[in-house]
């Protein structure tokens, strides 16, 4: 759990432009990127989560990858956090549709190494990747989660190499 805590804070400070903050917790960390058209495509963003999924692999233990759209409070309400207090800026919507997301794979004894939510899933895989329905937060409309096994994207720049 520490190795991963440790491995999360050096990959923030050395490179994950575009993503804004990371929340360990338990044997999870939680990456929030601001998706305002400024930081590329999804693709993009997925991609550099990816390299932290393959390293926290190769120096730690495997891993899966679950990833949502949602929203965020805004940067002004988070920025009263302390040491003592964190007010996460990830909808709780999003997280939950995480947790939801995670039980049904593991309901239907999946073991991908990727779970994309459909609306950012054509930026990281074919048309024909295999899916499974979830009722997503809010309103428990069924949404389509895609199945991905291995890596995603590709490098950015020449220094992501």
């Amino acid at each position: 759990m520490r190795e991963l805590h440790s491995l999360s804070r050096e990959e923030m400070r050395r490179g994950m432009p575009r993503h804004d903050t990371c929340y360990c917790y338990n044997d999870s960390a939680l990456l929030l990127a601001i998706w305002d058209g400024k930081l590329g495509s999804a693709a993009h963003i997925l991609s550099e989560a990816s390299r932290m999924k393959r390293r926290i692999a190769t120096e730690i233990e495997n891993s899966y990858g679950i990833s949502v759209k949602g929203r965020i409070f805004p940067i002004d309400y988070a920025a009263e956090n302390d040491r003592r207090c964190v007010v996460l800026r990830s909808s709780s919507y999003a997280m939950g549709n995480c947790f939801l997301i995670e039980n049904r794979a593991r309901e239907l004894g999946l073991r991908d190494d990727w779970y994309l939510d459909s609306r950012l899933g054509s930026a990281a895989a074919r048309r024909d990747a295999p899916s499974f329905n979830v009722h997503l937060l809010p309103g428990g409309k069924s949404r389509p989660i895609l199945r991905l096994t291995g890596y995603i994207g590709f490098p950015a720049t020449r220094a992501e190499l």
